[in-house]
């Protein structure tokens, strides 16, 4: 240790090696301190615990409609879990130059933060081949494929239709008791099923979802700073005119 202590102290132009020489002293005042303190001094320390019951692996699709009380046409039990649930964010700010002081050379760049991107759900797994507790032996792997197919595919005409119409469009929702993560989705780009040589049994579906809503969260989490002047200054307004 003392070796490595000196190591440092001789590659950084500082007392960094002298720093961290203080038996760890210096750390004892973070939260982290004391958890490499007990690890420095006996290595094998180090253990796990059971973390106790987790919540069920479970997952569903549904389709709902588009008017209250938004009954819905079909729920969809992944009968097994997916292989791969990737969640993808991208942050969305704006950045801006606008005019600054001298101090700044007469330029000033500020970004305008007016939220997070929606998250991009991307789901790929296989049905199986037999039937499954998951979702109660309703479906063989075949069938709960054959299922989900079919109700993309009925999901597809019933926006057609609704959105010829000028109706409220189709719900669709997906809902990953895992993780609690359930949100109000619609399908971007291809969403796909297929099958390999190697497993022709097997029939693999590839889904990519773009989550619009929350279902646990209102659609503004946070006190709007906009919002509440602007309605301030509304009841103001209401109370002159009356």
């Amino acid at each position: 240790m003392s070796d490595l202590i000196s190591s440092l102290g001789s590659l950084y132009p500082s007392n960094l090696g002298q720093t961290l020489g203080q038996d760890l002293t210096g750390l004892a005042s973070n939260s982290l301190g004391p958890i490499a303190a007990a690890l420095y001094a006996n290595p094998g320390a180090y253990r796990t615990k059971l973390a106790g019951p987790l919540p069920p692996a479970l997952y569903a699709i549904a389709i709902r409609s588009g008017t209250p009380p938004f009954i819905p046409y079909f729920v969809w039990i992944f009968p097994l879990s997916p292989s791969m649930l990737r969640v993808e964010r991208g942050g969305m700010a704006n950045m801006y130059d606008v005019a600054g002081n001298a101090l700044n050379a007469g330029v000033q760049r500020i970004v305008d933060t007016y939220g997070f991107s929606p998250p991009i759900f991307t789901v790929q797994g296989s049905t199986g081949v037999n039937r499954h507790s998951v979702d109660r032996y309703l479906y063989t792997g075949l069938e709960s494929a054959l299922v989900i197919q079919g109700a993309l595919e009925q999901y597809f005409s019933i926006l057609a239709a609704a959105s010829q119409s000028s109706s409220p469009l189709p719900k669709m929702e997906l809902y990953d008791y895992f993780t609690l993560t359930f949100f109000a989705v619609v399908p971007i780009g291809v969403q796909g099923f297929y099958q390999s040589a190697g497993a022709p049994q097997l029939i693999h579906y590839s889904f990519r979802l773009v989550g619009i809503q929350s279902l646990l969260l209102p659609l503004v989490a946070a006190a709007d700073s906009l919002l509440a002047p602007l309605t301030a200054g509304i009841g103001s307004a209401r109370g002159g005119m009356g």
